[in-house]
């Protein structure tokens, strides 16, 4: 029991230090912030904790606060447009066997561990991966006591992982630039009228594109001053992320179940009895919304009768739990 308390005393309280080991041995060069997401309002979701090893608690997170602070640069505002992930995979320590010598000669000698693995970057439209990279990553940390001869196998502190989280970032924002650059001649001829037929047939061909969302955007863009329900319920029917870019006051008309949306409910009204219809949605009791004065107003403007407005209020009250 004394022996154990003692040898974790020994490991608490040794020098450490780590060295990074770039692929091929050399850093990547300086890469800038990709263009294409500066119009964006996206989030950074970074997870760069590295396991294994003697690293310190605080030396592990410091790639994910480097790295949390880089991407959230990248984008125009904080937002949903756009999430740019990075994350570890296939961590694996090896060279253990070095803590025989270590005990041996009470860590006068160091002991190190070589940690593997991958870096994976994913830029992401919702759940869908618009563009995904993986990078080689090695960094050796070794323990030693009573000597730093620890800092023959690598520097103390936060020094290295800087370097590390800088040259991983370096390698995914190339390898993102290139994919961008591959797609983005074919987008910008397809798109080159500039009309909403042309975004659309856009879209439809190119549904996993990395320019998903700027297309959508620019729809957004060109929807007409007046009477745009259509316009917007048609762009939905598309490609349901255009809800991203939806006006505020329209997010009502998108409201309630599928196939029994507001805006289904205007255009059933058109053809069916509003009294039958109005039944079906109270039967349903299926929520939409306990609409306030100023939404009524608006419902009422783009076509709803009050009987149809009264009938989702009287859905959405019926559907909530009781006290």
């Amino acid at each position: 029991m004394l022996w154990s308390i003692a040898l974790l005393s020994v490991l608490a309280s040794g020098c450490t230090g780590t060295q990074y080991m770039p692929a091929q041995g050399q850093l990547a060069g300086p890469a800038t912030a990709p263009q294409a997401l500066q119009g964006f309002a996206g989030t950074a979701d970074i997870q760069l904790d590295l396991p294994g090893g003697y690293a310190s608690p605080e030396a592990r997170n410091y790639p994910t606060q480097l790295a949390t602070s880089e991407v959230s640069r990248w984008f125009a505002d904080a937002g949903e447009d756009l999430t740019v992930s990075m994350h570890n995979e296939n961590i694996d320590d090896s060279g253990w066997i070095t803590m025989i010598p270590y005990f041996l000669t009470l860590g006068i000698l160091p002991s190190w561990v070589t940690t593997k693995g991958e870096t994976v970057m994913e830029v992401k439209a919702g759940d869908q991966v618009l563009f995904q990279n993986r990078e080689p990553v090695q960094y050796k940390s070794a323990l030693s006591m009573l000597l730093p001869t620890s800092y023959l196998v690598g520097s103390p502190g936060t020094e290295q992982y800087e370097v590390m989280t800088n040259d991983q970032l370096n390698r995914h924002k190339q390898a993102l630039q290139q994919f961008i650059q591959s797609q983005q001649a074919g987008y910008e001829s397809a798109v080159s009228a500039g009309t909403v037929d042309a975004y659309r047939q856009y879209l439809n061909n190119n549904p996993e594109s990395f320019f998903r969302m700027e297309t959508l955007r620019r729809l957004a863009e060109l929807a007409p001053a007046t009477h745009a329900l259509p316009y917007h319920r048609d762009n939905i029917a598309i490609d349901s992320a255009y809800i991203v870019y939806l006006p505020d006051e329209y997010d009502i008309w998108f409201l309630g179940p599928q196939d029994m949306k507001v805006y289904d409910v205007l255009r059933l009204s058109r053809d069916e009895d509003n009294t039958l219809l109005a039944s079906r949605i109270r039967a349903a009791k299926q929520p939409y919304k306990v609409f306030n004065t100023d939404e009524i107003a608006l419902l009422k403007e783009g076509g709803l009768s009050s009987n149809l407005i009264a009938a989702m209020i009287d859905a959405s009250a019926s559907s909530q739990p009781g006290p």
